[in-house]
């Protein structure tokens, strides 16, 4: 969790809480999924312009 932003919400815990139950996981799955994501691979998307239809 210390390499986590908290970014508009109050705290890391909170952004953590809200995200996964969006995503309906368990926190803790959410964590270790975040941790093991392979940032090697990804292809960042860009807010505009990767859709036809804008």
């Amino acid at each position: 969790m210390n390499k986590w932003d908290a970014a508009t919400y109050t705290s890391v815990a909170q952004s953590i809480l809200d995200h996964a139950g969006r995503k309906g996981i368990e926190p803790l799955k959410y964590v270790c999924k975040a941790h093991k994501f392979n940032k090697k691979g990804a292809i960042r998307v860009p807010k505009i312009g990767y859709r036809g239809d804008s």
